[in-house]
């Protein structure tokens, strides 16, 4: 079971320091959705740009120096099954930085997580829970999105801009690209 103990989206274009030196208890996912930070832990530095986020695990020390606008957003979460669920979900932590595909579901489901903080009823533990798993696995699916070869069309694109004005057959065009018909469509 995961447990969420925090989460919030950050919108500034202030100067923000902020140092961790212990850690936290908990493990610390960070979604960078607009703009750019470079993120400090254990001596060293990251790069992250939109689309980009890390997971640090509990008691890994961090220092974030933000000088310029910035949107993020970020969880805090504990419980028994995180590892096996990060590595079910093929989620690498610190220092790996997982790119994720543009991906409006994400922040759907972050905007989740906070809807349920709002309710704050009987059924907010479990719906916290269940919330944080789906945003995980929509994670999940946006890395391996992110991760699949993009297909070039290039090929078949140029032939159509050169001979618009003939009859032009979906198979050649797709045989052009190497692809099948149902690749193509």
């Amino acid at each position: 079971e995961l447990v969420l103990n925090g989460t919030e989206c950050i919108d500034t274009q202030q100067i923000h320091k902020f140092n961790k030196f212990e850690g936290r208890k908990d493990y610390y996912l960070i979604y960078i959705t607009k703009s750019s930070i470079y993120f400090n832990s254990c001596g060293k530095e990251i790069y992250l740009k939109p689309f980009d986020a890390i997971v640090l695990p509990p008691n890994t020390p961090y220092m974030q120096n933000i000088t310029g606008e910035l949107n993020y957003l970020w969880v805090h979460f504990t419980g028994k099954s995180v590892e096996e669920i990060l590595s079910q979900f093929g989620i690498k932590k610190f220092p790996f930085v997982n790119t994720a595909s543009q991906n409006n579901h994400l922040q759907t489901r972050f905007q989740r997580l906070f809807d349920c903080f709002v309710k704050n009823d009987e059924f907010i533990e479990r719906d916290l829970s269940a919330s944080l798993e789906k945003l995980l696995i929509e994670f999940a699916r946006a890395i391996k999105e992110n991760d699949k070869p993009r297909v070039s069309l290039s090929k078949s694109i140029s032939y159509i801009n050169n001979y618009y004005n003939t009859q032009i057959k979906i198979p050649d065009l797709a045989k052009m690209d190497g692809l099948s018909m149902t690749q193509y469509n």
